[in-house]
């Protein structure tokens, strides 16, 4: 079966070191291995060709066998590690998009229906930064707060979470006041309780 033009064109992306890392998740790490070794080849390129006087040939010979080892263990392992990630990303993108019916149904209130849909692209997508964040805002709208604060934990360890910061920060303090909210519901009524036990006697006596 012939792969798709956009999974050759990644494929691709694992010819340059940290390239395929950068463009599947981002991050600082691949940022900074793409452009050193940019830097440190175009530096060598240049006290090859114009600067020949700064270095002798055996040592340029050494720096390229260093850069060209390097190369060759970093396309190995985007090779191997990044063919599946980018066939799964290709599966994806061919899916519907379910987010806007996820936050349609979450603007209605139909809670059951917002889980499953959102549970479902998170099937398909464990990154899915929106669709975990709605799940976790759904969990503490049904006061599952140990559920939530699961998600938004998960969604804190995922660079695609980033975005969200300020956001995850607000549901757990929502999770924090609602559950304050409940234990002092909880404390009120079983003080009430336990006066209504105290007073049974005094009734009783009374009557």
């Amino acid at each position: 079966m012939r792969r798709p033009a956009r999974i050759s064109c990644a494929y691709a992306l694992c010819l340059w070191p940290g390239l395929a890392q950068l463009w599947r998740r981002g991050g600082w790490l691949a940022l900074a291995v793409a452009v050193s070794f940019s830097l440190v080849v175009n530096l060598l390129l240049l006290c090859t060709v114009v600067w020949n006087e700064v270095a002798s040939p055996g040592s340029l010979r050494l720096a390229w066998s260093l850069v060209g080892g390097f190369w060759c263990a970093a396309l190995v392992f985007s090779y191997r590690n990044w063919p599946a990630a980018l066939e799964a990303a290709s599966v994806r993108a061919d899916r519907p998009d379910t987010f806007p019916t996820s936050l349609s149904q979450y603007l209605q209130g139909n809670w059951f229906e917002v889980e499953r849909l959102c549970r479902a692209a998170l099937t398909s997508d464990p990154r899915d930064a929106d669709s975990r964040l709605l799940l976790a805002s759904t969990l503490r709208r049904t006061d599952r707060f140990a559920e939530a604060l699961e998600q938004l934990d998960l969604l804190s360890g995922f660079t695609t979470g980033a975005k969200w910061t300020r956001e995850i920060a607000s549901e757990r303090q929502q999770i924090a006041e609602r559950f304050a909210q409940q234990a002092a519901e909880l404390t009120t009524d079983a003080g009430a309780d336990g006066n209504a036990l105290a007073l049974a006697p005094a009734v009783n006596n009374a009557a």
